[in-house]
């Protein structure tokens, strides 16, 4: 029983390391705490290890591990936009991002035998989550924190800040999560309700065009996956038009109230065609292939074939250079169309698992996997930013807890 609780602990503990991962800006040394804490919790999980050689999600896995120490090792041949050869301290500052998330699959894939571990750590990605709007709403208040990224350009009078999560644009791919996250799995209907008030608040506080894409994503796939459709349908119907009354009525009543202003900010500048920051389909066509192209004119239309390593994701590996500003272009060009396909299997293998089981879990996982597919292409390099990618690492470790139900069933019908 003891050893049962410490191991909860140590799981916990890491979790919370990597989701405030932030604070390396902070305290020193923080990298090595986690990997301290990292080794530390796979050491209490050493004779649980129970890896099916037969389970194609330990497989590619297996491949990304191997995919990424390819991406580590032709980093050192290349030249970044000074034709400098990469700095050591950049490359070590780039493998500590790239092999973060992978690694916790050695935590996550005997922690999820247990479900109230699985639910723990979505609570607590939930709770980071409320603590990240709360970051936003303390700094329209008093001013930037010194220790978060720098403040982007102003959308209308606001200014665009940094959260807990991290940089400008992690917040409406992490946020969007979360509120699936209470959604599927917070039974009190009050907590649920107050949950996804406040992380709606942080969507619109975080100044992004894709929340408003977003939100519209999050209320049709509540839809889809609700058991009473209909009544799901009046509730998000009664609730949007309740939200613009109350709009309409604060904005008569006070104009420069914070959440008026940030809603008006980004449904203005987003939605308004004469606006430069509205969503048109120069801004979706540069996050499709524009930014690729720019890479491939950059460093050779044979990157996208034989990977260009951490160079390939720029600045969002600490790697001076450009981007591509999207997640599956990021990974084709650090490790070539063959490390991204290990990815896109491993998606779909999931959602296939997780169709197969219907319970609440389950349709996070389908929901969640959606919501962070479409986001990654527009985002950088999603899939080894801790906040935004830990419910999808997550959903590949309980995939082969499905397979392993499976594969019983069927040995015991035999």
């Amino acid at each position: 029983m003891t050893h049962n609780i410490y191991r909860k602990f140590f799981v916990y503990i890491f979790v919370i390391s990597i989701n405030l991962h932030l604070l390396r800006n902070l305290i020193p040394f923080y990298e090595i705490i986690i990997l301290v804490l990292l080794f530390a919790t796979v050491i209490f999980y050493m004779y649980e290890f129970n890896f099916d050689s037969e389970d194609m999600i330990i497989w590619l896995w297996l491949f990304i591990i191997l995919g990424i120490i390819y991406i580590i090792l032709i980093t050192f041949f290349q030249k970044n936009i000074y034709d400098q050869y990469i700095p050591i301290d950049q490359i070590i500052r780039g493998t500590s991002r790239i092999i973060l998330m992978p690694m916790i699959m050695l935590i996550l894939f005997p922690a999820v035998q247990d479900s109230k571990i699985v639910n723990g750590i979505i609570i607590i990605f939930i709770s980071i989550s409320l603590a990240s709007v709360f970051s936003l709403i303390y700094q329209y208040y008093a001013g930037p924190i010194s220790w978060f990224a720098d403040p982007g350009s102003t959308r209308g009078i606001n200014i665009r800040y940094a959260s807990l999560h991290g940089s400008l644009t992690v917040s409406s791919t992490s946020l969007s999560i979360a509120i699936l996250c209470s959604y599927f799995i917070q039974k009190n209907s009050v907590i649920r309700f107050l949950t996804i008030s406040i992380l709606i608040i942080g969507l619109i506080l975080s100044l992004q065009k894709s929340s408003i894409i977003n939100v519209v994503l999050i209320f049709l796939l509540i839809f889809l996956f609700s058991e009473n459709k209909i009544r799901t349908l009046f509730f998000i119907a009664l609730g949007s038009l309740i939200t613009i009354y109350l709009f309409n009525l604060l904005k008569e009543m006070n104009s420069e109230m914070f959440i008026v202003s940030h809603l008006n900010s980004i449904l203005y500048y987003t939605l308004d065609p004469a606006s430069a920051d509205s969503i048109d389909t120069n801004n979706l066509s540069f996050r499709l292939y524009g930014g690729a192209i720019n890479i491939m004119n950059e460093y050779g239309w044979s990157s996208p074939l034989t990977g260009i390593g951490l160079l390939g994701a720029g600045a969002s590996m600490g790697i001076d250079g450009g981007q591509a500003h999207n997640t599956f272009w990021d990974i084709t060009f650090m490790g070539s169309f063959f490390f991204l396909m290990f990815f896109i299997i491993s998606i779909i293998i999931i959602f296939k698992r997780n169709f197969s089981v219907d319970n609440k879990l389950s349709k996070l996982f389908i929901a969640s996997n959606i919501l962070f597919v479409i986001n990654c292409f527009q985002g950088a390099i999603l899939f080894f930013q801790p906040v935004t990618s830990i419910i999808f690492w997550l959903s590949m470790a309980c995939s082969t807890q499905v397979f392993i139900s499976r594969k019983k069933l069927l040995k015991n019908g035999k």
